[in-house]
């Protein structure tokens, strides 16, 4: 079992949520698609947690503004010279099995299974892969790959989409996908947080996805984001 989540954004309180059902359900394998730094303040908090507890993490575009000239960025977060060699070292895609993990499909880029296959050292094959998860823009959604085409071509999303719906769903809580043993898939990871205008409130994201039966379940859970909203003036 693996717990995917993305664009955590410096939001302690919403790792925090995470990393407690990842404990809840016993499950180790923690994969993050990118993003890192920004947005929220606790930088410093959040990534001693994912180098701590060993949370797997591709670079997102956020977290690649350290690197290079960004000497500013690096000032305005206060990073020490440890937290950007962690940062700067973290890789553009993850393999696991028969799972791929990057943070977004850029237009300009196109992760096809040959850049795929440089940007993860050999250690990908096409054929092995079947499920692709990415974050970026911070929406859910899961989308078949159809056969005959790139898996991730030049584009924002695959030429043809077939939206899969769930299976079953508890308002607000949980939504269980049952996926097919001779199909590849597309998965877009929501942000890890983010408001909710109609209920007034902030939620907490995240999925947890067996290979073994092939259930993929998007978690939704109410949560307390005052720290961050007090750092950033909304509130006094």
């Amino acid at each position: 079992m693996h717990l995917l989540f993305s664009d955590i954004h410096a939001n302690y309180e919403a790792l925090a949520i995470i990393l407690a059902a990842a404990g809840r359900e016993g499950i180790t394998s923690l994969i993050h698609a990118g993003d890192i730094l920004d947005y929220s303040f606790q930088h410093h908090e959040v990534i001693r947690e994912f180098v701590s507890r060993n949370i797997a993490s591709v670079q997102g575009n956020h977290d690649q503004m350290v690197s290079g000239l960004e000497q500013y960025f690096r000032d305005d977060k206060e990073l020490d010279e440890e937290e950007v060699r962690y940062l700067t070292g973290l890789p553009q895609a993850l393999v696991f099995d028969n799972i791929a993990v990057t943070h977004d499909l850029p237009p300009d880029a196109g992760r096809t299974p040959e850049t795929i296959q440089q940007m993860t050292a050999g250690k990908y094959s096409a054929d092995a892969i079947r499920f692709y998860f990415c974050g970026h823009l911070h929406n859910f959604e899961i989308v078949e790959i159809p056969s005959g085409i790139p898996v991730l071509p030049e584009a924002e999303e695959p030429l043809i989409k077939k939206p899969i719906m769930p299976l079953s769903k508890q308002p607000g809580t949980l939504e269980c996908f049952r996926l097919q043993p001779d199909q590849r898939y597309l998965i877009r990871l929501p942000a890890a947080y983010q408001y909710d205008p109609p209920h007034k409130q902030w939620l907490t994201q995240y999925v947890t996805f067996s290979e073994k039966v092939l259930m993929l379940q998007l978690h939704t859970q109410k949560f307390d984001n005052t720290a961050m909203l007090e750092h950033l003036g909304v509130m006094s």
